[in-house]
């Protein structure tokens, strides 16, 4: 309906003043029958009549103007914003391998530096590779069943599981002529590193990258040129842009017009991401860097012959170099070591092939005469394409109306009336007739007003506070005398027009008839992008429920290009949309949201692994030097560059007292020298002072961590309503604060009980086999109530009395979780036990759709694990998540305590901290130091589970 005449010749004769009239006096005679005689025009129902038939034609009219018009907002350009048209609604962010690669491509030195306009900026990168990590250099780990216990080295025995970590990739890059200036390389670098960051699949991360070198390749070519040639220059040019390409292509690149003309639909068009300097429907060979390029000259001679000006190649050769080979039995290949690709004819490549007598390009005319072109007039020919930007699609705006302009009736009737008398001279018939019309001059302003407020109606973001639009029919000077006619009652109307149209009323009590009218219409828009509104609000708040529904319209675009991308920095698209599909927490779609308020969080379990350590540090190291410097730790020693790495787990041992201080993770390195932040672990802050002093006197040393996690153990915790004694076969365990619920449970899972031997004591701390075990099977799983049903067998020992369980702990020993993969592809759900806990619903039915409805935003191939928390854990997570954020997301306390609420495992053995130890009352406290304070009873500290410093004599 961009076109006036489109929909106006089909309405014109229904909305005419003529027949509108004509209806009207019809069905009033039908009505009125031989009541109404005299129908001239000089009769005041006649007269009132065509005043009214003409305010119904022309609201008819207005409803007939093109479409783009009814849309179009006074100020505004477009219809609608323009992240909302088809290169970002139509397009994602890189997804699949080839999609990182032409976005990567799709890089340009315009966008990434700001460099003088004199230094001709190029595409950052002429090729990309990325592949799967090979499963030989993969992540690996070992898991001990006997100890519970995770390590980087194989365990002692046989009975120990290898794990290895899937979805990491490689990634290959080589800059252009250009970037790969050594001016241009540190900012390149730093452009792939952000682009990296903020461009991760769930589940997947690029852990190696890799600038490929450039190595020289001379190619010697003969070429006789045409008899009738007499510009070489071309000719040469286009030899050297014809090598160039074959050397390492260049994608071609359209713009969205020139795809639209070859017949490609927008379908096709804005496919993968979108790409701001040029479509490239097909991408150019993708060699393999990993094993070595290979270079092909089979079909180089034919592209030379098809160069206008070439009559024949008399000889193509390719020498040999250090780093380029030619494969045996094969005299048309030649393979490049791993790690280069060839740069033709060197860093000046045009100086080369234009340097008088060079034996690299030689161009003979007739009669053998040699030409040899000059540098500059080669340069003048090489085409230069314009650099394409590919700007948002949008669609125009339409004519700019007055929608909302509106005439009363009562302004249009002859001055017979008397309707326009001043207030005093109106007699008591001239009232009514004001009162009279005012229903139908309300109904036709209120028919403007709504006409007016179709592009709010139909808006993606900030939707208006009504569901429509009012408007009082009398607002112009002209209209005094009706103004002051119905000035008595005028006020208490539009407060009512306004109400009925409102979402919220004066007190912010919703009006539930319009707010369901507002999200039928969000559902609607929502259709236009393949979704739809939560069918029910999780929260009972509905303000809440329709800021997130808003928010979902309003995000669509990034919504749906990030579809599969997650920034653990920040909330994620994925957070968002199943905010939005459970109806839950508008706060989540403001720009700025605390991280300690969220309705839920998302824990992607490979950020809590730690980087893998190299094996030189498997054994004692000494560093040259233990520098404290406010809350940094900085450890130096030659020979460690390129080795140690950020996020990677060591040991202190002082050698002397055997004590050491475990699992500390390196914040930073710089050559020789690696850092670690005290604010990141409790373990090295209290024990820094002796760490310097071991220093001091030369016993400081380091490695890698042996143990970096320890699986979960729980305490026996029944439940109130049952009696254990020596023939119950069938009993309940229930999580509480100090016993989290085992969210990788399972039914039919094995389960073993054993006695600890104190109460501080790990499996891992067993030398011989524990006095007492017991394996039981799970036979049902209640999430919601944190609750377990286990079975023993009748050849098993009983299980422990209420009065001893606190002595025992069981953990989970079923060979299918021991084998299990916990870290890749797996993502835990953290939600509010709080949110179900309501007595007008069935917990268990919402829970299912809440984890149905979750799920069904993830990608197929990931897993998803559902931790329901008491509301006050809740809260505890939520302000554990943000410390751990703002820490940059480091393995250290806060990673490990998230790791424990997960139940994914625990700091190794006698780092537990103060979650598991309590405070000390006087009498345990002498127990400890005596009555001197000069003494340090151990056993008292592990009999009592208190809370300690380490005595430097312990």
């Amino acid at each position: 309906m961009r076109q006036h005449n489109e929909l106006f010749p089909v309405v014109k004769d229904a909305i005419s003043f003529e027949n509108l009239q004509a209806q009207g006096e019809k069905v009033i005679s039908d009505q009125s029958g031989n009541i109404w005689s005299d129908k001239d025009k000089h009769d005041p129902g006649i007269t009132l009549l065509d005043s009214l038939s003409y305010g119904v034609s022309d609201l008819a009219y207005r409803h007939s103007l093109p479409l783009t018009d009814l849309l179009t907002i006074a100020g505004k350009d477009t219809l609608f914003p323009a992240e909302f048209g088809p290169q970002q609604t139509l397009t994602c962010g890189p997804i699949t391998l080839d999609d990182y690669r032409r976005a990567l491509l799709d890089l340009h030195g315009n966008d990434a530096f700001k460099i003088s306009a004199s230094d001709p900026r190029d595409f950052l990168f002429q090729d990309i590779q990325l592949i799967c990590e090979p499963k030989s250099k993969r992540y690996k780990y070992y898991f001990n069943p006997e100890t519970l216990e995770y390590t980087f080295t194989p365990p002692s025995g046989d009975k120990f599981k290898t794990l290895t970590l899937r979805g990491n990739y490689w990634l290959y890059w080589i800059p252009t002529r250009w970037a790969g200036k050594s001016a241009n390389l540190p900012l390149v670098k730093r452009v792939m590193e952000d682009f990296l960051r903020e461009n991760r699949n769930l589940g997947e991360n690029v852990v190696q990258v890799t600038r490929v070198i450039s190595t020289p390749i001379y190619p010697e070519l003969v070429i006789e040129l045409a008899d009738d040639i007499t510009d070489a220059a071309s000719v040469l040019a286009s030899i050297y842009m014809l090598l160039e390409q074959w050397a390492m292509p260049m994608p071609a690149r359209f713009t969205t017009e020139a795809l639209q003309a070859k017949g490609l639909t927008n379908e096709e068009i804005f496919d993968g991401p979108w790409l701001r300097h040029g479509w490239i429907p097909q991408l150019p060979t993708s060699q393999n860097y990993h094993t070595g390029m290979v270079l092909k000259m089979n079909h180089l001679i034919n592209q030379l012959l098809a160069v206008e000006g070439i009559k024949r190649v008399v000889s193509l050769t390719l020498p040999e170099t250090e780093y380029l080979h030619q494969i045996k039995d094969d005299n048309w290949s030649w393979q490049l070591d791993v790690g280069y690709y060839p740069l033709l004819w060197g860093a000046n490549p045009l100086e080369v092939i234009t340097e008088k007598n060079n034996n690299y390009v030689k161009l003979f005319a007739k009669g053998g005469v040699r030409l040899q072109p000059d540098q500059k007039s080669v340069e003048r020919l090489l085409s230069q394409e314009s650099l394409i930007n590919n700007a948002a699609s949008t669609l125009p705006a339409g004519k700019v109306r007055d929608l909302k302009a509106y005439t009363p009736i009562s302004r249009r009737l002859p001055a017979c009336y008397g309707l326009q008398n001043t207030l005093q001279k109106l007699k008591p018939e001239q009232r009514h007739l004001y009162q009279f019309l005012l229903p139908l001059e309300q109904m036709l302003a209120d028919g403007c007003a709504r006409l007016a407020f179709l592009p709010h109606l139909l808006a993606f973001r900030d939707r208006s506070g009504n569901i429509s639009d009012t408007l009082w029919p009398f607002k112009n000077t002209e209209d005094t005398i009706a103004q002051q006619v119905h000035q008595e009652y005028a006020g208490t109307l539009k407060a009512f027009q306004q109400q009925e149209i409102s979402l919220f009323d004066d007190k912010n009590r919703p009006h539930h008839g319009n707010i369901n009218r507002e999200l039928d219409i969000l559902d609607y828009l929502l259709g236009y992008f393949g979704t739809q509104r939560a069918k029910r609000p999780l929260t009972q708040d509905i303000h809440d429920f329709l800021q997130t529904q808003r928010g979902y319209l309003a995000q669509q675009p990034e919504l749906g290009y990030q579809r599969d991308n997650i920034r653990i920095d920040r909330v994620s698209a994925l957070q968002k949309r199943i905010a939005a599909r459970i109806g839950l927490d508008g706060t989540i779609f403001k720009e700025s949201v605390d991280l300690s308020k969220l309705p839920f969080y998302l824990i992607e379990h490979r950020q809590l692994l730690p980087n893998l350590p190299h094996l030189d540090f498997q054994h004692d190291q000494t560093p040259q030097s233990f520098v404290i410097s406010d809350n940094i730790v900085k450890v130096k020693q030659a020979g460690i560059a390129d080795k140690i790495v950020r996020g990677q787990l060591i040991d202190f041992i002082d050698i002397e007292s055997k004590f050491t201080v475990r699992a500390q993770m390196i914040v930073a390195v710089e050559g020789n020298e690696f850092s670690l932040d005290t604010k990141n672990s409790i373990q090295l802050e209290k024990n820094l002072q002796l760490l310097q002093s071991a220093s001091e006197k030369n016993n400081l040393r380091w490695r890698n961590s042996t143990a970096w996690l320890e699986d979960m153990t729980y305490r026996i915790n029944y439940t109130d309503d049952q009696v254990i004694d020596d023939k119950t076969k069938q009993c309940r365990l229930q999580s509480n604060t100090k016993s989290p619920f085992p969210a990788l449970i399972a039914p039919k899972n094995k389960i073993t009980i054993i006695k600890q031997s104190s109460p501080l004591s790990s499996i891992a701390e067993f030398t011989d086999e524990p006095e007492f075990k017991l394996v039981a099977t799970v036979t049902e799983i209640d999430r919601i109530e944190g609750i377990l049903t286990i079975e023993r067998d009748d050849n098993q020992l009983p299980f422990p009395t209420k009065e001893e369980s606190n002595q025992y702990i069981w953990y989970i020993s079923d060979e299918n979780y021991i084998s299990s993969d916990r870290f890749s592809f797996v993502v835990s759900v953290v939600l509010n036990r709080g949110l179900v806990e309501r007595e007008d619903i069935d917990q268990y039915k919402l829970e299912e759709w809440i984890e149905r409805e979750t799920l069904a935003e993830f990608p197929a191939h990931i897993s998803l694990i559902t931790h329901w928390l008491a509301s006050e854990n809740f809260d505890d997570f939520a302000k554990t998540y943000q410390r751990w954020q703002n820490n940059g997301a480091q393995l250290g306390d806060e990673s490990y305590t998230i790791l424990e609420k997960l139940t994914l495992g625990h700091l190794p053995t006698g780092l537990t901290g103060i979650s598991n130890m309590f405070i000390a009352t006087e009498a345990q406290r002498l127990e400890v130091v005596g009555e001197s304070g000069n003494e340090w009873n151990t056993q008292a500290i592990i009999n009592n589970e208190l809370f300690y410093v380490p005595s430097q004599n312990s």
